[in-house]
Order: structure tokens, then C-alpha cells, then sequence
């Protein structure tokens, strides 16, 4: 009897092991892959199924008929680093500090090491981590690569400028390919949608003027600096006219087209290779990109809604929710918790900015009535259905406000004859400023720098990055 009795406790033992490992092979092959497509610099309204007139992305319009559409995405900065340093951390540009370059490119921000990045707590759960970046701050130089197990860069810059979306879309491919089986994150980030629009042919030549011909990449970047505020004395010149612009626009648009052409081939061959069953999918830009509705060309100057309105589409597995438009306001920094909520990864909600979006999804649940905007040292923003709010901090920017009802383009600055409007929006972005010094302090997160190799100072001279 004895040994029968310990031959099944021994069976027991033994089963409910196998059965524990059963459970945790399950929940961990059942968890979603994830695909993070960030296209830089893209306009939300250069995008078809945002109503642009082009046809210009078929492939991205494609994604977006099986998918979540959010009309009103708002990123939380204009610039490259400090948006995706969002993306990344689910934290404001002031919390994760991330932000600029000092002293003409020979040092730069760069992601503090103690703020735990999204691919980082996938990392943690099991996932192979995937980076492949085309802009030079998304990059290990500055800690973007925090969390990743693979990270490849393509610089866009010289004699593969021109191809950089087809050489970042092959590292991608072989990387997911080659990933042993385990659920996988990709980020893929984009780069050819930046000035100075680098793009082959066809594409250089699809919408040429031919009166005027298409501009070359170095005329275009040099109207570009002519007015770029980044190197920013605060001086808005406008050497850059109106008639400069469509042609800029054309070959803009090209580069939009040469990349939707890459998400194409890259969504295909991942779905013949049976690699997007049980996936999810995001595409967005970092920023809008602006061709003088206020006075630049570019993306430096300025918190309107042609920056910081983005695309944002989202494919979930077996696409669930297909054909939603979602009109709430939703930030970027609302979609790291989006997508450990719907993985089953745990997060901790208050160490955080962003908020789930399931339950909007899943139910039409509020989530947030405003978004909050910074850029750089100069200006914040509160945006919310009805109103546009540009909070000041150097003495170079107008205080703001805008009825996005009437004046959707924002062009009449109607704080001067709404005080009470202005006090109360005023007191909110500085309520939230306050809450979120107190927060980057709860963290412990300090601001870390790098110096900067001559090599990438050359590369961010010539995107216009530094003087």
C-alpha cells in the first residue's frame, strides 16, 4: 500500500509539472506578434483612407480596411526623438527626457537607461525583440535599442539614401524570418517620407511639373534649412514661397508611395510565410510634416495640427473590430499599454502616461477628452475636440487658442477675446506640467547625454538635424 500510495503521489507530482509547463507553453504561443510600423514625417491627411485625393497608398489603405482606424491620434511631440522615445515608454517627452541636441550636434539626449522601454517588458515575457531603424536617433547611439535583442540600422544617407525603405524592409524580413518561433516584436521605422525625400524610379518622376521639372534632393533640403527653426535662433524667415511648395509636395508624395509600396511587400511576404496569424499591427507616423500653413517647411516649429495629428491604424488578430473609425482622441502614448493589455502582459498603470484603448475599442469607453503635446523647450499644447491650446515658454511663441470647430486649419488666434478660456486651458497644461515633473522625480529619471561620433553628426547635418 505504501508504495503504491507513493507511486501516485509521485504520478501527481509529475503530472501537474507537465501540465504547469503545458500552461506556460500555451500562454506564451498564444500570445499576439506584434508589428510596430512607424513611417516618418507621414501626414495624416496624405494618407487615402484619411481622404487624401492622391492614390498614393494602396498598400497602407489595404491594411486599413481590416483594421482600426483612429481619426484623431494625437503624438506627443514634433520631433523625431521625442516622439518615439513616447512610443517607446509610454511617457511624456518632459518624463522620459529624451529631447534634443545641444551645442551643434556634439552632444545629444538619449534615452535614460532606467526608463523601461515597451520591447523591454516584452523582452522580459518572452518575446524576440526586433529594431530596424532608418533614422539616425532611433537608434543605439542614443538608446533607442533598449530592450531589443536584434537592432540594425540603415543610415539614410549617400548612395542608399535613395533605396533605404527596400534595405530596411529586406533586414526586416530576414530578421522575422529567422526568428525560431516564439511570438516576436517588430519596430520598423521608415525614413524615405523625410526630407530630403530621397526616393528611385520610378517614384522620383511620378508627379514631376513639367514646366518646372521636379526639385533634386539638395535643392529641396536646402529650401528646407532655409526656414527650419531647429538650429533655432527663433528666426521664421520665409525665403521659401508659395509657389515653392507644390513641387516639394510632388516629390513628397513620392517618397509616401515608395514606402507604401515597401509595407506592401513586407505585409505579403510575412503573410505567405504564415508569420501575421495571430497578429497585431500598427502603423503611424512620429510626426506630420508641414509645406507653409504657418510659415515652415518641415516639422520644428510649431504644435498645429499638421504635426502632431497623425495616422494611426490598428490591426488586431483575426481582425477583430475591422472597419472602425474611432473619432475620440487617443494618443501615442496610449498604445504601449493597448497592446500588453490585449498580449496579457502586466504593466504597471501608474509608472506610465498612456491609457488602454480596449475598452474604446472593445466598447466605445472613454479614455482621456484632451491631449497633451510639447515641443522642445518652447511650447506646450492641450488639444481637445473643440479647442487648440498653445501654452508659451520662451518668449518667441504667441499664446494661442484656436476653435477647431470653425477654424479647423488654424489660422484665426482667438485667445485675445476669450481670456476665460485661455485661464482655464492655461491652468490645465501647467497642472499637467507640475504633475509630470513630479512624476519624472517618483521615477527617478534623470537626463543622460552622449557625445556625438563626427560620422553621426554628419548624417543628422545632413537631415537638417543640426547646423
Amino acid at each position: 500500500m505504501r508504495a503504491t500510495a507513493r507511486l501516485s503521489i509521485a504520478y501527481s507530482f509529475w503530472l501537474a509539472l507537465v501540465l504547469a509547463v503545458l500552461l506556460v507553453w500555451r500562454a506564451r504561443s498564444s500570445r499576439p506578434n506584434i508589428i510596430i510600423i512607424l513611417v516618418d514625417a507621414l501626414r495624416r491627411d496624405h494618407v487615402g483612407c484619411y481622404g487624401y485625393h492622391r492614390d498614393i497608398t494602396p498598400s497602407i489603405d489595404d491594411l486599413a480596411r481590416s483594421s482600426i482606424i483612429f481619426d484623431t491620434a494625437i503624438a506627443q511631440a514634433t520631433s523625431t526623438k521625442m516622439s518615439v522615445g513616447s512610443l517607446f515608454s509610454s511617457l511624456y517627452p518632459s518624463v522620459h527626457t529624451a529631447i534634443e541636441n545641444q551645442g551643434h550636434g556634439m552632444t545629444g539626449d538619449v534615452l535614460p537607461s532606467n526608463v523601461r522601454t515597451l520591447a523591454e517588458v516584452l523582452r522580459d515575457h518572452g518575446y524576440m525583440t526586433i529594431g530596424v531603424s532608418g533614422n539616425p536617433h532611433v537608434s543605439p547611439v542614443f538608446g533607442f535599442d533598449q530592450g531589443f535583442m536584434l537592432f540594425k540600422c540603415v543610415d539614410y544617407f549617400g548612395d542608399q539614401a535613395s533605396v533605404n525603405a527596400d534595405l530596411l524592409t529586406d533586414l526586416a524580413l530576414k530578421s522575422v524570418l529567422s526568428n525560431p518561433g516564439r511570438p516576436y516584436f517588430l519596430y520598423l521605422h521608415y525614413m524615405n517620407t523625410h526630407a530630403p525625400y530621397a526616393l528611385p524610379p520610378p517614384y522620383d518622376s511620378m508627379f514631376v511639373d513639367t514646366r518646372k521639372g521636379s526639385p533634386t534632393e539638395a535643392a529641396i533640403l536646402s529650401q528646407w534649412m532655409k526656414v527650419c527653426p531647429y538650429l533655432a535662433t527663433g528666426d521664421r524667415r520665409t525665403d521659401v514661397v508659395a509657389e515653392d511648395v507644390p513641387p516639394i509636395i510632388d516629390r513628397y508624395d513620392g517618397t509616401i508611395a515608395y514606402t507604401d509600396a515597401c509595407v506592401g511587400r513586407l505585409l505579403a511576404t510575412l503573410e505567405g510565410e504564415n508569420k501575421l496569424r495571430n497578429t497585431i499591427i500598427v502603423l503611424l507616423a512620429d510626426h506630420g510634416e508641414e509645406f507653409l500653413e504657418h510659415g515652415n517647411i518641415g516639422h520644428v516649429g510649431t504644435l498645429y495640427d499638421e504635426l502632431i495629428r497623425i495616422p494611426m491604424i490598428l490591426r488586431m488578430p483575426q481582425r477583430r473590430h475591422a472597419g472602425r473609425r474611432i473619432l475620440d482622441i487617443v494618443e501615442v502614448v496610449d498604445l504601449f499599454p493597448t497592446i500588453l493589455e490585449y498580449a496579457g502582459v502586466g504593466f504597471d498603470a501608474d509608472d506610465i502616461c498612456g491609457r488602454s484603448l480596449m475598452g474604446l475599442i472593445k466598447d466605445g469607453t472613454p479614455v482621456r477628452s484632451d491631449a497633451y503635446s510639447e515641443h522642445y523647450q518652447f511650447a506646450r499644447s492641450l488639444r481637445t475636440v473643440r479647442h487648440k491650446y498653445i501654452y508659451p515658454r520662451v518668449s518667441s511663441v504667441k499664446e494661442q487658442l484656436f476653435d477647431l470647430e470653425s477654424d479647423p486649419r488654424e489660422c484665426g488666434n482667438i485667445a485675445s477675446v476669450h481670456a476665460d478660456l485661455v485661464g482655464h486651458y492655461k491652468a490645465m497644461v501647467e497642472g499637467r506640467a507640475a504633475d509630470l515633473d513630479e512624476m519624472r522625480n517618483r521615477l527617478g529619471i534623470a537626463g543622460e547625454s552622449v557625445a556625438i561620433g563626427e560620422g553621426t553628426r554628419e548624417i543628422l547635418r545632413a537631415l537638417g538635424y543640426i547646423n
